[in-house]
This record gives C-alpha cells, structure tokens and sequence, in this order.
C-alpha cells in the first residue's frame, strides 16, 4: 500500500470513482415476488445440461463460471435499463 498520495494514484483514483455513473439507472432485473416476498436463495435457472454448456464455454474461454454470471447479470441489467439513463451514458 502506497503511503503517499501521488497524482498518478489520484489519476488512476478519478478514472475507478467515475465509473460509478454508469450504475445510475441501470439496476432494474424485475423482481419475481411482491413486497411481502422475503429474500430467499437464487435458484438455477438451468438444466444440467445446460450447465454443462456454461462450464464448457467458461473452460473454453478461460473465464470463470462465476465471471460469467456477473457479466450476464450486468448485460441483464443494462438491457432492461432506462432508456434514456442509457443515452445519458453515451453522451
């Protein structure tokens, strides 16, 4: 851990901080339940087959099976983003 604050930390600070605009408007998955529904377990979503093709994949591109589901979650959610949170992004 450095113990000074350089520019090139407070540069590389800035670059990371900023990228926190892109979750504004951009965490809307529609929720399966209502307001009474109590957090519980994910469930699989699934069959073993399919999972053996996920694995397979993630094997094939050296990627992790975990890196895969939050990538998936983050395209699920910029897909179902606002509209116009998303053109804000762009701009």
């Amino acid at each position: 851990m450095p113990t000074e604050f350089t520019p090139e930390l407070k540069e590389r600070a800035a670059a990371a901080l900023c990228t926190f605009a892109h979750v504004a408007g951009a965490i809307e998955i529609p929720c399966l339940g209502d307001a009474a529904t109590l957090p519980a377990a994910t469930r699989s979503a699934l069959d073993k087959e399919e999972s053996k093709r996920v694995m397979a994949a993630c094997k094939q591109l050296g990627v992790s099976v975990m890196a895969a589901l939050y990538a998936s979650v983050a395209g699920a959610n910029y897909t179902l983003a606002d509209v116009v949170a998303k053109e804000e992004l762009r701009a």
